[in-house]
Order: C-alpha cells, then sequence, then structure tokens
C-alpha cells in the first residue's frame, strides 16, 4: 500500500496481551529551511544566489550561483530542487538552472524553456514545477511544465487565457 494512500488512517497494534491499539499515520510533510533569492539587477544584471536560513534568518551567499547573470527569472522548487528559469541577460534567455538543496550545488538543465523569455511566473505542484508566460520580444501565454523526477519539459496546449509577462504565480 502507497504511504500517501494511508495519510490519515488507522494502524492495529496488537501487544504481547493483545490488546488493540489505534494508532494514526500521517505521511511526512517537506518543510522548507531556507528560501533563496537569485540573480537580479544593480547597476548591471548579476549571477548572486543569496540563501536565508528560516531558523536564524541568516543569509549566506552560494559559492556556485547563477550559470550566467541575469534578470527578469522565473522560480519554482520540489521538495529537493529549487529551479531558476529564463530572464534577461542582456538578452532573453531559455536556460533552467537547478540547485540541490541538500548541497545547493547548480546544474544546468539540457531542455531549458521551449523559447527564450523573462518576466514570467513560476509555480508547483508536487510533481512539477511551471513556467507561465513571459515576454520573447512580445507577450507569451505559453505555460512549460517541468516533470521533477526526470527535468522532461512539456507545453501545455491551453496556456494563459491571454498573453502576458510580468505576472506572479503560487500555488495552492
Amino acid at each position: 500500500m502507497a504511504v500517501t494512500s494511508m495519510a490519515n488512517s488507522s494502524i492495529l497494534n496488537f501487544n504481547k496481551y493483545n490488546v488493540v491499539s489505534a494508532v494514526s499515520f500521517v505521511p511526512p510533510v517537506f518543510t522548507a529551511v531556507a528560501g533563496y533569492v537569485a540573480g537580479g539587477f544593480t547597476d548591471s544584471v548579476v549571477a548572486t544566489v543569496d540563501k536565508f536560513l528560516f531558523t536564524t534568518d541568516a543569509r549566506s551567499t552560494l559559492a556556485t550561483g547563477l550559470s550566467a547573470a541575469r534578470r527578469d527569472s522565473a522560480g519554482f522548487a520540489s521538495a529537493e530542487n529549487g529551479y531558476v528559469a529564463g530572464g534577461n541577460t542582456g538578452s532573453n534567455v531559455a536556460t533552467v538552472d537547478k540547485f540541490l538543496f541538500t548541497t545547493d550545488a547548480r546544474s544546468t538543465l539540457a531542455t531549458g524553456l521551449s523559447a527564450a523569455r523573462r518576466d514570467s511566473a513560476g509555480f508547483a505542484s508536487a510533481e512539477n514545477g511551471y513556467v507561465a508566460g513571459g515576454n520573447t520580444g512580445s507577450n507569451v501565454a505559453t505555460v512549460d511544465k517541468f516533470l521533477f523526477t526526470t527535468d522532461a519539459r512539456s507545453t501545455l496546449a491551453t496556456g494563459l487565457s491571454a498573453a502576458r509577462r510580468e505576472s506572479r504565480g503560487f500555488a495552492g
């Protein structure tokens, strides 16, 4: 039986005296321990990635940083990895950088976005990350979907209700 199907169910235990007791089972919940801020613009675009520990509010700066200095990127995360997608280096890029939370090591996805763009919104489910809308030179309604288990990208047939940029994403 899958763990997820046992959520909020009871498990019966028999002790050596044949007394039955019920134990509730609640699957573990992912709890974030840090927040990350990647890239941006000072007087020029930056590759810096800052990490804030929630327990102490201490800030550290990752040695790896983004694969290229850029601004106007979208971000999303799985339980294990953080992603920074697209943005602008002086021109729009399709790059998707992936950071492993346990080590903060960076890799760059071979797939990338379906088109180089900036000003997109990012959000995620437990299984997939999404990058929606943005600007490729004109506003787009495109929604790219990344499967966390393989990082494979697909593009939703539906897209946004209207082409737009500078939106913000969230999941609930």
